[in-house]
């Protein structure tokens, strides 16, 4: 589903209401799902998805959506969108074994986020010093409603730009 694009189809004709924008999970380098170094996430057991591995430690929103799950652990965070499609960020691999140390939420749980939004404050030091991969994971949940996922070509995207869109089915 995953599939390259320039800038400049990036914004082709398609309309709002068949294509979701997708926006940086944090300040980093872009990489196709499949690049994660993690089978679950790169065999897309969960979904479709991208991932950046992060240059700062702040976690931002994608998608505009609600808050339906925070993991007890922190590392994880679910969003529904209008759409009724669900996400999940996913911080780190194996970050589960950290019991939330080195996470710091700042959302909670029903509360509306736009595309932007601080989600969470990680302390990628500490992650790193557990040997743990830094990678934010983006995954799509419902598969079924979803016609393609479409990322630009460019790695290391920044903050509030368009990086990709998801078209419906």
């Amino acid at each position: 589903m995953f599939k390259s694009i320039t800038r400049k189809e990036l914004n082709d004709n398609k309309t709002k209401n068949t294509t979701i924008p997708l926006y940086p999970l944090a300040k980093g380098k872009l990489k196709d799902i499949e690049e994660v170094d993690d089978s679950v996430h790169s065999n897309k057991t969960l979904g479709d998805g991208f991932a950046v591995t992060p240059f700062e430690g702040n976690v931002y929103s994608p998608v505009d959506g609600k808050i339906v799950s925070l993991f007890p652990t922190k590392h994880a965070i679910g969003i529904q969108d209008e759409n009724k499609i669900e996400y999940l960020i996913h911080i780190g691999i194996d970050t589960i074994d950290l019991n939330g140390h080195g996470f710091h939420n700042t959302v909670k749980l029903n509360q509306n986020v736009k595309a932007g939004d601080l989600l969470t404050e990680i302390d990628l030091n500490y992650i790193l010093t557990k040997k743990k991969t830094t990678d934010i994971l983006f995954i799509t949940l419902s598969p079924n409603l979803i016609e393609s996922l479409d990322l630009i070509d460019d790695k290391k995207v920044g903050l509030n730009e368009l990086i990709g869109k998801i078209i419906l089915k």
